[in-house]
């Protein structure tokens, strides 16, 4: 391994930038079930992790040529003062060395590690992806085979989610390209990242999220045939949509202790636990009409957003017996229940 040697006294803003490098890329070995993505490289003074799915890197001051264990990196550097001084012991190991503290950091050959070069830049976004992101996030799960278990789709103007039994669609208003499947460990990595996004790069294979200060996490894409969810939409055309009554959530939070398998039902007038208002809970929200069957959970997801809704009939749309609901720069369905 060979490794450029860095000056005996490193500036402390250096040392800051370098811990906060780290702290950025953490995201990484945070969820890693492998040593290998616990390692970070430190090249053309640029600090990167990454694992099976995703990169994250950030700028450095530095002019370092290494791979070291990140963890044990980051605790050494907060253990140091503001001068210290790096030393090669041998191919495995980095010795750090301050005034009272030293330690040896597990090092790895650098070429072993991809170069995980980001996209270039080709257009300028905002936090309105973050929040499409987080709004849709929530109902992606992780896991299964089928095509929209494991990621959100991001096009021009807009990013989609679904899990089969509900709908999202997030209008984010930017010009992107079309159909980036966008796989779930991405998506929650930016979500947790408070810097700002600033830019955007993309590839046939991968995608690249830019941040203010020039720090950026790089996915792949999910080759996927993500669900045309438009359609569910297009059979509300005409539909009558009216304000969701202000107690809705209120009456939904009100029998929750008393739902039978996260069942809740909207009849004239009330939110109830069952078909039968003799039985189980119900609680009074004026404003309600029909009587429809749904998942409590899925509404929850929902309940600072929803504006305004259409609780069909079983004739409406391509879901029976679902609800449609908007919101700002937001709309979605939720499927019904056979009553």
């Amino acid at each position: 391994m060979a490794a450029r040697k860095p000056k005996a006294d490193t500036n402390i803003d250096n040392k800051s930038k370098l811990i906060e490098a780290l702290r950025f890329v953490a995201f990484i070995s945070s969820c890693a079930d492998t040593e290998e993505f616990a390692y970070v490289r430190l090249k053309d003074r640029l600090l990167v992790a990454a694992d099976n799915v995703i990169c994250m890197g950030s700028p450095i001051q530095e002019e370092l040529e290494v791979c070291l264990h990140g963890g044990k990196f980051k605790a050494a550097l907060e253990q140091c003062g503001p001068n210290f001084k790096l030393t090669e012991v041998d191919r495995s190991g980095i010795s750090i060395r301050s005034d009272k503290f030293r330690a040896v950091i597990p090092a790895m050959d650098i070429g072993l590690m991809s170069p995980y070069v980001p996209d270039p830049v080709s257009c300028v976004i905002d936090d309105r992806i973050k929040t499409g992101f987080e709004l849709c996030n929530v109902i992606v799960s992780g896991k299964g085979e089928r095509p929209y278990s494991n990621s959100a789709c991001l096009s021009s103007g807009v990013v989609i989610s679904t899990n089969g039994q509900m709908a999202l669609e997030y209008y984010h208003g930017i010009h992107l390209p079309d159909g980036l499947n966008i796989p779930k460990r991405a998506l929650t990595a930016i979500i947790k990242i408070k810097k700002p996004l600033a830019a955007f790069g993309f590839s046939e294979y991968s995608a690249t999220f830019y941040f203010d200060d020039g720090s950026f996490v790089k996915t792949r894409l999910e080759d996927v045939d993500y669900p045309k969810t438009a359609r569910l939409y297009d059979g509300f055309n005409g539909a009558p949509f009216s304000i969701l009554p202000v107690e809705f959530f209120k009456g939904v939070s009100a029998v929750e202790a008393f739902m039978v398998d996260d069942v809740i039902y909207v009849h004239d007038g009330y939110v109830a636990t069952h078909n039968s208002l003799e039985i189980g809970a119900c609680y009074r929200v004026d404003g309600l009409h029909g009587t429809h069957c749904y998942s409590a959970k899925y509404w929850n997801i929902v309940r600072d957003f929803v504006k305004s809704v259409c609780f069909s009939n079983g004739k409406i749309g391509h879901a029976p017996n679902a609800a449609m609901f908007y919101g700002d720069n937001l709309r979605g369905i939720i499927a019904g229940r056979n009553l």
